[in-house]
């Protein structure tokens, strides 16, 4: 149900072939069940302090890591 509402809500703005057509392993549970959100936040707290002057920028579709870019 979810992955329906999320092609949906996208109404054909996005048009990438991991949502058009491998939506069933694009959105997944997360593998870290509820620990997720808290890892994820201590995973980037620590990339910030041991990077301090890197910012912090969403991977794009496709894309399975978290870049770095140089803050301005």
């Amino acid at each position: 149900m979810l992955r329906q509402q999320l092609i949906q809500l996208l109404n054909g703005y996005i048009q990438v072939p991991a949502l058009l057509e491998e939506i069933d392993q694009y959105v997944v549970p997360p593998q870290l069940g509820k620990r997720a959100g808290v890892l994820g936040a201590m995973v980037l707290a620590e990339h910030v302090y041991r990077n301090p002057n890197a910012a912090i920028a969403a991977p794009l579709a496709g894309e399975d890591k978290w870049r770095s870019t140089p803050r301005s």
